[in-house]
């Protein structure tokens, strides 16, 4: 037995589970005529909200069992196929870029660490979603870790296959949410025996389990909104004006960035400032703090989430990443060869 194909499944199913409970007792005794009609007009309610679902689900391009694996697993197998065909392993450096919601990856991040290899780095990001990033982490957060972490299965299984002595450095990096994703898209016990050379995130998001752990176990008398931790030989935290001097200093062979600005309503965004000052509040404040912020229970978390939703600021301030910030980032993670200072300070300028 097979369903009319105008029909749909799922309003379907939907619109049986309508008729269901409209078979069950309400007030009063029902005559048969009534009843009928009732589990009709129940049935067609369903189907319709089905459908609609249905819709809206396919509209927001949301996964879909089966087909959204399918199609997902062909998209990652061609990014794969294209790195092979243009020579990205051939290349000095391989970028595993983990996009926002939209796919969308910072041009302030990617030019600088495009110019420090002199063209010689491939890069490859693999889209997941049409929503922005706040949508995406609501209605995909699940599905955006499970992208990320097939994308990087996928482009690290191949690296490693290949002799370490004729392989790119492959280095990870991401924004906002896609620094969360790319975090997520390894396990310690995947690399151990054959790590990656590092990774830049930038504006993690407060959500990070990573940033936080390592927020919460800084080093004492390090400021909140810059934390050090463990002497900072595998993990450095860098801003707009601190890190620049320390960035080559004590970094192991492999070593993670996290580049943030105190200003960040993203970053430092917490549920119990509503009742409790926010440590990086406290003195020494971060760069562009205002020194008229005070903390207000209820108050402060209900600005700071205004912030994070609606804020908007010019580049190198809040969520906004200057390509000069990242310039030092990407120096402190990759160490690029053939650089001098002043080389290195015109291309800061033209970056500007």
């Amino acid at each position: 037995m097979q369903l009319d194909p105008g029909l749909s499944i799922v309003g379907v199913l939907v619109g049986t589970v309508f008729l269901s409970v409209s078979l069950s007792p309400s007030l009063l005794p029902r005559p048969f005529a009534i009843q009928g009609v009732l589990s009709g007009l129940s049935f067609a309610a369903g189907y319709g909200l089905g459908v609609a679902g249905l819709g809206l689900w396919r509209f927001m391009q949301l996964p879909v069992a089966g087909k959204q694996t399918a199609r997902r697993l062909s998209t990652i197998a061609g990014a794969l196929e294209e790195l092979k065909r243009i020579g990205g392993f051939d290349k000095s450096a391989l970028l595993l870029v983990t996009p926002t919601g939209t796919g969308w990856v910072d041009p302030a991040g990617q030019n600088p660490v495009e110019y420090l290899f002199r063209g010689d780095i491939a890069s490859v990001a693999v889209q997941y979603s049409c929503l922005n990033s706040p949508l995406a982490l609501l209605t995909q957060a699940a599905y955006g870790a499970e992208n990320a972490r097939a994308v990087f299965v996928e482009i690290y299984g191949y690296w490693r296959s290949l002799p370490a002595d004729q392989r790119p450095k492959l280095y990870l990096s991401g924004l906002s949410l896609g620094s969360l994703n790319s975090d997520l898209s390894f396990d310690l016990f995947d690399i151990i025996d054959e790590p990656f050379n590092g990774a830049l995130w930038s504006g993690p998001p407060f959500r990070n389990e990573s940033w936080r752990r390592m927020t919460r176990d800084q080093e004492p008398g390090s400021p909140a909104w810059l934390p050090r931790f463990r002497n900072g030989t595998l993990v450095r935290f860098m801003s707009q004006t601190q890190g620049r001097d320390e960035r080559h200093e004590g970094l192991g062979d492999f070593r993670i960035i996290f580049l943030q600005y105190a200003s960040d309503p993203i970053t430092f965004f917490d549920y119990s400032s509503a009742w409790r000052e926010p440590a990086w509040l406290r003195e020494p404040r971060g760069p562009y703090i205002s020194p008229d912020l005070r903390c207000f229970p209820v108050v402060t978390m209900l600005q700071l989430a205004a912030d994070m939703v609606v804020g908007t600021a010019p580049q190198g301030f809040g969520h906004e990443y200057a390509s000069s910030d990242y310039l030092d980032a990407w120096i402190a993670l990759t160490r690029p060869e053939g650089w001098t200072a002043p080389e290195i300070e015109r291309l800061r300028l033209l970056l500007e």
